[in-house]
């Protein structure tokens, strides 16, 4: 049964750390994007960051039902499923703000340098948060005191990405008040942005938990 069980575990770790390459790989191709403030690339790389959404919701539903259907008595399936959701959900609000990003650069063209330069931070404190929540899955069966550590630096990111989106909310409507469709365009974006940071925290904390127990 031991026997049986360290294979669930492992499976589990495989399958969760595919699911978040994919994601860590999608997250690199969005702040590439974003960050170009280039309409005609944005367009050109859209699809293929839907083409990754749509594989990793894909991976996703089949981690799921391995989860039901083989690791349905592991003692912290309910987490693993939980962090599954979060990833997909990260995902799915940078997909938005790229989609977003689009609309405005087509619409309303080229913005102010003081609202890229906020935006590229901020794109550029996402990229290394999710990477910190990579690196935390990866150390998480073997290492999981150094997985702690990487949790530790999510949550110091998130505190830097808090502040980040305060500016640019303050930024947004100090600059846009007369453009009422890129106001709620960028403000769309930082929330977009600011929600995903939120869940690499909490998934942070759910990896911190599991670390944990394996410590004791």
């Amino acid at each position: 049964m031991a026997t049986d069980e360290s294979l669930v575990e492992m499976n589990i770790h495989e399958m969760l750390l595919n699911l978040s390459g994919m994601g860590l790989a999608l997250v690199r191709e969005a702040a590439k994007a974003i960050s170009s403030f280039d309409y005609s690339q944005l367009k050109k790389i859209y699809p293929k960051l839907r083409d990754s959404k749509d594989r990793l919701e894909n991976t996703r539903i089949l981690f799921m039902e391995y989860i039901v259907r083989v690791a349905s008595t592991h003692p912290q399936k309910d987490l693993y499923a939980s962090l599954i959701l979060k990833i997909d959900r990260i995902m799915q609000r940078l997909d938005g703000a790229t989609y977003r990003f689009m609309v405005l650069l087509e619409k309303h063209g080229k913005l102010e340098k003081t609202t890229t330069d906020i935006l590229r931070t901020l794109i550029d404190r996402i990229e290394k948060q999710y990477d910190a929540l990579y690196n935390a899955l990866e150390k998480l069966r073997y290492k999981p005191k150094e997985s702690i550590i990487y949790v530790e630096n999510i949550g110091k990111i998130e505190n830097e990405i808090d502040e980040i989106y305060r500016a640019l909310e303050l930024e947004i409507f100090e600059k846009y008040s007369n453009d009422i469709i890129s106001l709620m365009l960028l403000k769309d974006i930082a929330d977009l942005l600011e929600d995903a940071a939120d869940m690499a925290k909490e998934a942070g904390e759910q990896i911190r938990y599991i670390a944990l127990h394996k410590t004791v």
